[in-house]
């Protein structure tokens, strides 16, 4: 239900500290959608007012985290592993508001980043971007801080559109022109007033061609034009990012190292929390926030009431099995969501939906809303795989 900081570091000043919200939730983890009752149980506030104290600027903050980034190439995963740091790293055309400029923890306004400008023709086919001047990549090979140009946002949406886990965002778009090096005009395949919001997500990252080019994946660099640059990064043992000196926004960040220790056990990043290794924790549940603060009584906390924690299966509906109808059913229904719910989050939240919906437009689906499929029917889900032809079940491979 929340995290907690040793020293009085607010989620906002984290966030200012850092320069980006991506993967750098401060003191505050959520456990799917919270009831009404469990958030008024709660004696840990939703929203913390940001410092007027001025800030400090230099140091190391660390993390302790349980995810660990299985490849660095952002077409090939959206894992929360990479993109814990990639939006510290990299930026995006338009991002959604940092903390500090939300009124709330559900505002979802559009704001610029690379692009300082954006705009619809009349049929929403078309999207012109008005990308900032004087943008560098960090200032290694083969970049070499050389200036951001319209060409490389539109090589890169066109690499991501080629291929990857995120070409249902890229797809759609028909063709690009840069009428001049600050300028990138979009044409879609059909209108979408919610382009922008497919741009914005954090995913969306913006990386250079060259190194594409050179290495043929993105696999062994990372280089980006964000507030931090990746310094080290071995494999299952830490991230360590770096100060970016010639980040866009002179007055960020603040901190000069943002260090991500790879600690998949519960009790080791605990332990790394009590005893000063790790800044803040990420917690699911009230009793685990009500042991910490045993042992560490000054610690802030904050509860997230309205996020999400997606527990899932992105199905691959164009390929057998899962082009089956019958088979993804079934596998929706071999699901006990409210099991995990109360056994994982003490009963802290409701079920996910599983169903994809307008979150920027539409009201949030509740269980009732799609009927049996999302119910746990494991009798029904046996007799629809063995009608698909699977009576015994399949194997399948699932990348995390």
């Amino acid at each position: 239900m929340m995290t907690s900081l040793h020293q009085r570091v607010t989620r906002r000043d984290f966030l200012s500290l850092t320069g980006r919200g991506v993967g750098a939730t401060a003191v505050v983890v959520a456990a799917g959608r919270t009831r009404a009752a469990a958030a008024t149980a709660s004696p840990y506030p939703d929203w913390i007012p940001a410092s007027t104290k001025p800030p400090k600027r230099g140091g190391t903050l660390t993390r302790a985290s349980q995810w660990d980034p299985p490849v660095l190439d952002p077409r090939l995963t959206q894992s929360v592993g990479l993109f814990q740091f990639a939006g510290l790293t990299s930026s995006r055309l338009i991002r959604y508001s940092f903390p500090e400029e939300a009124s709330n923890t559900n505002d979802l306004t559009l704001r610029p980043d690379l692009a300082e400008s954006w705009q619809s023709s009349t049929d929403s086919r078309t999207w012109t971007f008005k990308l900032r001047q004087g943008v560098k990549w960090h200032n290694v090979p083969p970049l070499n801080g050389r200036e951001l140009v319209a060409a490389d946002v539109k090589y890169c949406f066109e690499a991501y559109a080629k291929e990857g886990v995120q070409t249902f965002n890229f797809r759609e778009i028909e063709a690009m022109e840069t009428p001049d090096k600050h300028t990138l005009r979009v044409h879609l395949h059909t209108p979408n007033v919610f382009f922008p919001q497919a741009v914005a997500e954090s995913t969306a990252v913006i990386f250079p061609r060259e190194i594409l080019e050179e290495d043929g994946d993105l696999k062994k660099r990372h280089v980006g034009t964000g507030p931090f640059m990746l310094k080290e990064h071995t494999r299952k043992v830490k991230v360590v990012l770096a100060r970016n000196p010639d980040y866009y926004d002179k007055s960020r960040p603040y901190v000069d190292e943002y260090v991500i220790l790879s600690t998949p056990d519960y009790a080791t990043r605990v332990a790394a929390f009590r005893t000063g290794q790790s800044d803040f924790i990420s917690l699911a549940t009230p009793s685990e926030v009500d042991t910490v603060r045993k042992t560490n009584p000054t610690a802030v906390g904050q509860t997230f009431k309205n996020t999400l924690t997606p527990f899932g299966l992105a199905l691959a509906q164009d390929k057998p099995p899962f082009n089956d109808l019958r088979v993804r059913r079934a596998i929706s229904m071999a699901i006990d969501r409210q099991t995990q719910v109360d056994t994982v989050y003490e009963g802290h939240g409701i079920i996910g939906w599983g169903i994809p919906y307008i979150y920027y437009q539409d009201a949030m689906p509740t269980p009732k809303d799609f009927g049996p499929w999302i119910q746990y029917r494991p009798a029904e889900a046996k007799k629809l795989l063995a009608e698909a032809g699977h009576p015994n079940g399949f194997e399948t491979t699932i990348f995390y």
